[in-house]
């Protein structure tokens, strides 16, 4: 059974955000991407969930990226 891959311009209209924020969040929250030999990125469904739970912790509850990150390990 195969897994289902979003690309970054698809993961972006999901969320709504810019493929710029994704990026700046991989960065910030150090998370890995599989990347297809061209280089674009490939998202597995469990990232982004990862990315979902970023997005709440900033965008919702008003977290700083330093306070998303020390919520995500206190979970």
């Amino acid at each position: 059974m195969s897994e289902t891959y979003y690309r970054m311009r698809t993961l972006a209209t999901l969320l709504g955000e810019t493929p710029a924020i994704l990026r700046y969040w991989e960065d910030a929250f150090g998370l890995t991407i599989a990347r297809l030999p061209s280089g674009q990125r490939l998202y597995t469904p469990r990232m982004v969930e990862r990315l979902r739970e970023i997005q709440r912790l900033i965008r919702v509850e008003g977290h700083t990226v330093a306070g998303a990150k020390k919520k995500l390990r206190s979970t």
